[in-house]
């Protein structure tokens, strides 16, 4: 994992400024708990594009057409609370660690 972080540093990016920074996780409970917390907050999100009465106040803050392409994402966004339901990881695939690269 440090060798791909330090390798991060001669990436190309805007600027030249490589303002990324990382979060390693090697922590089973805490890549579980990201995991579910990302399927839970897209199957909300689902909930709610799937919604034709949210859909023009949602296009108010998004463009019209970021809306409708989230909405044809929400059965694939279901598809993932689904096999969590089912012990499944679908976010990380019981991944022994997770980097997330961020920037400010």
């Amino acid at each position: 994992m440090r060798q791909l972080i330090d390798g991060s540093r001669w990436a190309p990016s805007a600027t030249n400024a490589q303002e990324v920074d990382w979060v390693a996780l090697d922590d089973p409970v805490r890549i579980e708990r990201l995991s579910v917390e990302m399927v839970s907050t897209l199957g909300r999100m689902t909930g709610l594009l799937q919604n034709p009465l949210l859909r023009p106040i949602l296009s108010l803050a998004l463009s019209k057409d970021r809306v409708e392409e989230a909405a044809r994402s929400a059965e694939d966004f279901a598809r993932l609370v689904e096999r969590q339901r089912h012990a499944e990881d679908p976010i990380f695939h019981h991944a022994p660690a997770v980097l997330i690269a961020h920037v400010p």
